[in-house]
């Protein structure tokens, strides 16, 4: 049987729905016409609920594969099987990643994901990029806001420098409305899955440390934090309870429509180095966009997805790979711009 484009792990999530629904809606375009996908949940009811919200996106709705996985006790390999890439929206990754990782590079399956959780990310290199790297396979993480705006902004920032960047420096500005800052109905900054995954990021910080210094040994310089003895006793009713404890910036519903639209960022990268007759030269660039957090989010793993897809070939062979190193020699940031998801400026030179 050919094997799908994609498969969605966890589509019936928050950040898997807006995922599937954004990817129902590029079906619909001529250009992507001919993409084959599939949903991927732990319940059938929700896949339902999910297939009928879809149903009102496009008239493609009925093409769409759904398969039922529980992700810690499920045949993975049955799934990824099915899939050239699989789209991992799932968390937390800390958890619920390794497995999906394993059953790709059994399968021979490229990987995206959303992680910004950096043990994790660093606890996949270690434990799979040789056998990722043997079976050409890419795993690709943080392929969400945690990475993409600054990948594209280096690739973008090098396309036009002309000549050698030395280094790099990158500023971040959130605007976020000011209603958010007075929590009560919708009005958090984040769901559930994002606060859980924070909690598990800041409860593997001494882990990351560490295997960051053995992985790294040239830059371990840097002190191991002591294990918060807090996070430890409470994580449980920490991630039970998100409302209480973000004291309302975080719940299960997630934040509301308007909240996720009119929240702003802005990066600014300056860039020096040396021009192509080697004299000291900096240049200043702008990348900005609108909610972080989820749609556009979901955009850029839908585009991180179809640029696998589509421009293997410039890519490594296989690894545990960066988002910025996957896609440096591809057109994602034209693809991002056709997109109309982030705004690219030279702002002097």
């Amino acid at each position: 049987m050919e094997r799908l484009d994609f498969i969605i792990l966890g589509a019936t999530g928050f950040t898997g729905k807006y995922v599937a629904k954004h990817l129902a809606k590029l079906c619909e375009h001529p250009d992507y016409i001919s993409l084959k996908w599939g949903v991927c949940g732990r319940s059938k009811e929700k896949l339902n609920g999910l297939k009928k919200e879809l149903i009102k996106i496009g008239d493609r709705t009925s093409e769409i594969l759904s398969l039922i996985c529980d992700i810690p006790s499920g045949d993975l390999k049955a799934v990824t099987s099915q899939a050239k890439v699989v789209i991992n929206c799932t968390g937390p990754n800390t958890i619920l990643s390794e497995p999906i990782v394993k059953a790709c590079i059994e399968t021979s399956t490229d990987y995206v994901d959303i992680s910004a959780e950096l043990f994790q990310m660093l606890d996949i290199y270690e434990k799979y990029n040789k056998s990722a790297e043997q079976s050409n396979v890419l795993i690709i993480p943080a392929c969400g806001f945690s990475s993409i705006p600054v990948a594209s902004g280096l690739i973008y920032l090098e396309k036009y420098f002309k000549g050698a960047i030395r280094t790099v420096q990158c500023y971040t500005r959130l605007d976020i409305p000011l209603r958010a800052y007075i929590p009560w109905a919708n009005n958090c900054l984040i769901n559930s899955g994002t606060w859980e995954s924070m909690i598990h990021v800041f409860h593997k910080l001494p882990e990351h440390a560490q295997l960051k210094n053995k992985l790294f040994p040239e830059n371990a310089h840097n002190p191991v934090p002591q294990e918060l003895k807090k996070m430890k006793c409470f994580r449980r009713l920490l991630i039970k309870h998100p409302r209480i404890f973000s004291a309302g910036y975080a719940t299960h519903k997630g934040p509301s429509a308007n909240n996720v639209r009119e929240t702003k960022f802005t990066m600014t990268f300056i860039g020096k180095g040396q021009d192509e007759n080697g004299k000291e030269k900096n240049i200043t660039a702008k990348v900005s966009g609108a909610d972080p957090g989820y749609e556009t989010t979901s955009t850029f793993l839908i585009i991180s997805a179809l640029t696998t897809l589509s421009e293997r070939s410039k890519m490594p062979k296989g690894g545990v790979v960066a988002a910025a190193a996957a896609f440096h020699d591809t057109n994602i940031v034209q693809t991002i711009q056709n997109f109309k998801c982030l705004q690219f400026e030279i702002v002097s030179s």
